[in-house]
């Protein structure tokens, strides 16, 4: 039986979506940018429970959105992310929850300065969610849509088939997976025709498929969904949330060694000369107040600090930590490293020699942070 969704309008001025352009290194590593990603959907969709997988908390962490069964999001809050504020995940009220009228509800997800919005499903395609979709479509501003417990789909599947649940049947590599994510596809692209939301490449590049648990972020769409979240930011601002973004496996962990050599140079503006350590070994002393502050900040976004291993896994699983993060470890770890740093400007005057051996000092560390974070994902099973 074809079904149709009514769905009411919303007096809205239209405004125009400007696209920002790129800006220079520099200020791709500005602190004071700011990123706004907005999660809707019905109750129980799983909004607050993507939020925490994304900054690597499980639900009893302090900092984690509040989730679980009988709890409902009753006003709008902003999460943000352990190492920048700067990075909002609005975690909106559920929009069939009755505590908002449409107008009301699309009023608080403060529009203005929204970069995405997600738009996540626990099963059909409901009027509110069409609805949404239209003002999101009026104000100009991209969306994807995410179906969510698909882990559970899946189990459904196999007790409805009376097919034996074994780990093998519920990995996300599995044949019946596939099958499962085919047959929600076919009901979103009915959905969408019925409601006239067809567009060539939405099924393909803006409908995702995902547990939401941290435990299952390697698995079904959601390597894909965090891409796709990153590509749709402007350029500026992606570096921004993939330096912040859970490390969950080897690709992630590279890309943010790229930008946390980048990085190095913000830090040597803080480099000063009165703070100079000798180091055995090395051909001149160095800022280890600086490298030490480096090193620290490079492990919390690569989520190799004990206390973002705490967040992300239980303690018991917790069998790693990184061994130079003060100041004595950090200067044995350069002092026994020194024959490894290639430094090579002794034509220039001691204080650049300096400046210089600090800089590589950066480097020679987070070559061993990289190091201990690829350890780690092997050691948890994450890749």
């Amino acid at each position: 039986m074809e079904r149709k969704i009514k769905t009411s309008k919303i007096k809205q001025k239209r405004k125009p979506y400007i696209l920002r352009t790129s800006r220079t290194e520099t200020k791709e590593m500005n602190e004071q940018e700011r990123i706004k990603i907005v999660f809707v959907g019905a109750v129980g969709s799983g909004r607050s429970t993507l939020i925490n997988t994304l900054r690597g908390l499980k639900p009893i962490c302090d900092d984690a959105a509040p989730c679980g069964i009988n709890i409902v999001t009753e006003k709008a809050a902003n999460c943000t992310f352990p190492t920048s504020s700067n990075i909002i995940l609005r975690d909106m009220p559920g929009m069939n929850s009755g505590l908002y009228s449409l107008e009301e509800y699309c009023k608080i997800i403060e529009i203005d300065d929204v970069d995405l919005v997600l738009v996540l499903q626990d099963n059909v395609l409901l009027e509110t969610d069409v609805q949404i979709t239209e003002y999101l479509k009026t104000m100009n501003k991209p969306f994807l849509y995410v179906k969510t417990h698909i882990d559970f789909d899946v189990l459904n599947y196999l007790e409805d088939e009376e097919i034996d649940i074994t780990r093998e049947n519920l990995n996300s590599s599995s044949i019946y997976v596939d099958i499962v994510k085919k047959k929600i596809r076919h009901s979103l692209y009915t959905d969408i025709s019925d409601n006239k939301m067809y567009e060539t490449d939405f099924i393909d590049k803006k409908h995702f498929i995902v547990s939401g648990k941290i435990k299952h972020i390697e698995q079904y769409d959601m390597v894909k969904l965090i891409k796709a979240i990153i590509e749709y930011l402007p350029i500026h601002k992606q570096n921004l949330l993939l330096l912040n973004i859970f490390s969950f496996n080897a690709d992630i962990i590279k890309e943010k060694i790229k930008i946390l050599e980048d990085r190095i140079k913000y830090y040597m503006s803080s480099y000063m000369s009165s703070n100079l350590i000798s180091i055995p070994g090395l051909k001149s002393s160095i800022d280890l107040t600086l490298v030490l502050n480096f090193s620290v900040d490079s492990s919390n976004y690569l989520y190799i600090s004990e206390q973002r291993l705490i967040n992300a896994f239980d303690n018991e699983s917790i069998k790693f930590s990184v061994p130079f993060l003060t100041m004595d470890k950090l200067f044995t770890l350069l002092s026994e490293g020194s024959k490894d740093m290639d430094i090579g400007f002794e034509q220039h005057e001691d204080s650049t020699l300096q400046y210089i051996t600090t800089y590589i000092s950066c480097k020679f560390v987070l070559h061993k942070l990289e190091e201990h974070a690829l350890q780690m994902i092997k050691l948890l099973n994450l890749e």
